[in-house]
């Protein structure tokens, strides 16, 4: 394909996937705006909450393998993309309709089923439709460009313009391991800054935003580095065992958890928990092995 019918294609696909996952990432993310209304009417306490999110996680979880690789074997992707926007987006109107805690657990649970496959199946379509040089750069824009862009409306555009583009663009050119190691450490950032400042706005928001920069490596791990170590017929089901064992360590079992200590005690062991997970995330990636191809060949060529 020549160059600029290839560069054109992906274009295409990085803007439709972007803001199909985009919708996608508002529906889910649109509980979180919510939860303060949501709380006072339906009398909720935190491990109410907790388990409002671990419910959609769990079955986030399930449907991003189990679809993820039933695409591979029938070697479709468009099908399952169709069929979880309409689910979800009926089961956004069901939330709406809810009348109590079960009910809206209900839907979410549904909802999760449905949007789980959506993101493992975007990142495979980008993983294949991407030259190498822009394989990491386009899974970003899709996931936290158009994600945060759509999903968290107005407020974080700044970090999106520089977590959305900046980590994965680093990373196609300096290998996926280092912004893994680096960035990850960086996500504890964020909930540290809450618990340790206070009385300075500025200060905490500042740090909280240059902690924030680290959900930049969330397309790496999720998509780039599965896409560029499996072959593309399992690339869909692969990333679906990232996301489905995120979503089971860090979105079912963590707010149930986090939800009934805030119960127990306060509000400030949840937020140590995050920054654990941050720096978790930094020494699992210490055992990564580069899987850029653009890297690799160059540390070859000079070990030659």
């Amino acid at each position: 394909m020549p160059t600029h019918h290839k560069a054109g294609y992906e274009l295409r696909v990085v803007l439709l996937l972007g803001l199909a996952y985009g919708f996608a990432f508002y529906d889910r993310m649109t509980m979180s705006f919510l939860s303060p209304f949501v709380v006072e009417d339906f009398r909720l306490n935190n491990t109410q909450v907790g388990a409002l999110g671990s419910g959609l996680s769990l079955t986030w979880a399930l449907g991003a393998y189990v679809f993820g690789r039933w695409s591979d074997k029938t070697g479709k992707r468009k099908p399952f993309l169709l069929a979880a926007m309409l689910v979800f987006s009926a089961c956004s109107i069901l939330s709406g309709l809810s009348t109590g805690f079960w009910t809206l657990l209900a839907s979410r649970i549904i909802m999760g089923a449905a949007e789980g496959p959506f993101l493992p199946i975007c990142l495979a379509i980008i993983a294949a439709a991407s030259v190498p040089q822009r394989r990491g750069l386009n899974s970003g824009i899709v996931q936290n460009g158009f994600g945060s862009l759509l999903g968290n409306a107005l407020a974080p555009l700044l970090v999106v313009a520089i977590a959305g583009v900046f980590v994965t663009w680093l990373s196609d050119r300096i290998g996926r391991r280092p912004p893994m190691i680096v960035f990850g450490f960086l996500m504890a950032l964020c909930p540290l800054a809450a618990l340790a400042i206070e009385g300075n706005i500025v200060l905490m928001t500042g740090l909280m935003f240059i902690g924030w920069i680290g959900i930049g490596i969330f397309p790496l791990f999720m998509g780039v580095i599965p896409g560029e170590t499996l072959a593309y017929r399992s690339t869909a089901a692969a990333m679906g065992i990232v996301v489905a064992i995120g979503e089971i360590v860090g979105g079912v079992g963590a707010p149930l958890l986090a939800g009934w200590i805030a119960d127990q005690s306060s509000l400030v062991l949840p937020l140590a928990i995050q920054a654990g997970m941050g720096i978790g995330a930094g020494l699992f990636a210490l055992a990564l092995r580069e899987t850029n191809p653009a890297v690799i060949a160059r540390r070859e060529a000079v070990a030659v």
